[in-house]
């Protein structure tokens, strides 16, 4: 599986500051967090799904599925499908879907990096 090295999203932002994966204090170890957004890199939302997490499709209030909650114990992180754009080949696109379909979500990356998705929902939000 391949990742970009560095956030792809948030571009009109990098002329004021580098946008890069960190870690925080207080966070799962080695989870890291875009440091713009707060979001969860996507390699990580795959190693979290192997232990017991929960997960939940964020409200609509922007018309689609724009974040996923993840809690770990007493963690509460999230994933912007946005960062979907980081997985850099097919097998890291599976992957991250492969996590993503427990609450009814698929996201596709289109040819010009932008992403799209697929959804059932089970309520109505």
């Amino acid at each position: 599986m391949k990742f970009t090295d560095a956030p792809s999203c948030h571009e009109h932002d990098r002329r004021y500051r580098p946008i890069v994966w960190e870690l925080r204090a207080g966070d799962p170890p080695d989870v890291r967090r875009c440091s713009y957004c707060g979001s969860i890199h996507p390699q990580d939302l795959i190693t979290l799904a192997t232990s017991l997490i929960t997960l939940e499709i964020a409200d609509w209030k922007y018309g689609w599925p724009h974040k996923v909650y993840v809690t770990v114990g007493k963690h509460l992180l999230k994933f912007y499908s946005q960062h979907f754009v980081d997985c850099a080949d097919d097998e890291a696109c599976a992957a991250v879907n492969a996590v993503l379909t427990r609450v009814g979500l698929a996201l596709l990356k289109e040819a010009d990096s932008s992403v799209s998705w697929g959804v059932r929902r089970t309520d109505a939000n």
